[in-house]
């Protein structure tokens, strides 16, 4: 645990707190630290989807939702972030996408 942090090792674990249902009160998806593998037009294949994928799951055994916030863009995959814009109109819940780094501190 790092500043009070706790650490899950699954993002079901994460949104659950390890109870099985959703308690917590909105998602983060940040998704920038590791090693990803590429595609042809050379663009890093982070799995925001499949992070997001695994969110769903837990919204729905819950029953309910939460606003979810992905970090950049939804997906480097047209249809996949169509599916994530669906879920959200499907279930009901505010989302957005974007930079976080406007938000974070800087020095002239």
């Amino acid at each position: 645990m790092a500043y009070g942090i706790p650490r899950f090792s699954s993002v079901t674990d994460a949104i659950t707190l390890g109870s099985g249902k959703l308690a917590v009160d909105a998602v983060l998806i940040v998704i920038e630290h590791g090693d990803y593998p590429e595609n042809e037009k050379l663009q890093k294949l982070y799995p925001r989807y499949e992070v997001m994928a695994e969110v769903m799951e837990v919204f729905r055994k819950s029953g309910r939702s939460v606003p979810v916030y992905v970090d950049k863009h939804l997906s480097y995959d047209w249809t996949k972030a169509r599916e994530m814009y669906d879920w959200s109109k499907q279930l009901g819940f505010p989302m957005m996408a974007g930079s976080s780094l406007p938000v974070t501190f800087r020095q002239p």
